[in-house]
């Protein structure tokens, strides 16, 4: 431990000492990454300010920090196994403000892990919070990467023991499902892992692409057409499937699998399928 720190935690720095704001600074950066603190773009700017004025840089970014510090300590990378992709999402949903960077990212409940109390609302009463917080944001115009994000959370939190990608057609020939964003469980698994050639054209996810109908998947069917690795080592046993359809074609797709337990039931299939139609209006919008 560097002597500056080690003096300051036995408290042996003057109350004004620059080291001390510093350290302030920092865990209430810390607090908005593992959801102790809300964040946001407004508070993320005042706390650049502060943070810039102590250390004498006018032009200091916490997104920039984050990012250096992901890219260059080797101890962070080993910890959170994270990569360059998940670590912009967790960037935005700090500057989004509404989420826990970290449990979305990290797929880890670091609240839990602390013994804070989770939130015991139901999912029956969050899914209502969610769907018109997903209402307001398409209302405002928000940029369709909130929206997915606040997609991705609702689904996160009002269904229980689910792993869900968002995935979008690319535009190689033949056409490749890539999925751009994952919650759940699985710390080995990242949302490129996600990738389904639509040449595959018996798979069930192509199969629903083509049809532009929701589909519910059960282990023993059709393939569902992902690759063996590492999906081979975490087999579903059920799914429900929801495409993204805009403008009448099919441009990605929800998919939303449990490995264990019970399938989704119809009120589940309903909270999906709204918030599905959400995203569609959302990139509709975004389309002008």
């Amino acid at each position: 431990m560097p002597e500056d720190l080690e003096q300051l935690i036995l408290n042996r720095k003057t109350p004004d000492d620059p080291l001390i704001a510093l350290v302030g600074e920092s865990a209430n950066l810390a607090g908005m990454l593992f959801g102790d603190r809300v964040g946001g773009k407004d508070t993320l700017r005042k706390t650049e300010k502060r943070i810039g004025k102590i250390l004498d840089c006018p032009d200091f970014s916490v997104p920039e920090l984050i990012r250096q510090t992901f890219h260059c300590d080797d101890n962070v990378k080993d910890f959170f196994n994270l990569s360059a992709e998940d670590v912009e999402i967790m960037v935005n949903v700090l500057e989004w403000g509404k989420a826990n960077p970290m449990e979305i990212v990290a797929h880890m409940d670091y609240g839990a892990a602390l013994g804070t109390t989770a939130p015991n609302d139901a999912p029956e009463v969050l899914i209502g919070h969610f769907l018109t917080e997903l209402a307001l944001s398409r209302k405002r115009g928000d940029e369709i990467n909130q929206i997915l994000m606040l997609a991705q959370e609702s689904l996160y939190r009002c269904l229980p023991d689910s792993e869900v990608f968002v995935a979008l057609l690319n535009t190689a020939q033949p056409p490749v499902l890539q999925a751009k964003f994952y919650v759940g469980t699985q710390m080995h698994v990242n949302a490129e892992d996600f990738a389904v050639p639509m040449s595959q054209s018996a798979s069930a996810i192509a199969q629903c692409l083509q049809s532009q109908s929701p589909t519910q998947w059960i282990t023993g069917t059709s393939g569902l057409g992902l690759p063996y690795t590492p999906f081979g080592q975490m087999p579903f046993k059920h799914a429900y499937l929801a495409p993204i359809v805009v403008c009448k074609q099919a441009i990605g797709l929800c998919f939303t699998g449990r490995l264990k337990g019970e399938a989704f039931d119809e009120r589940e299939c309903v909270w999906i399928d709204q918030i599905v139609d959400h995203i569609a209006s959302g990139f509709d919008k975004n389309r002008g």
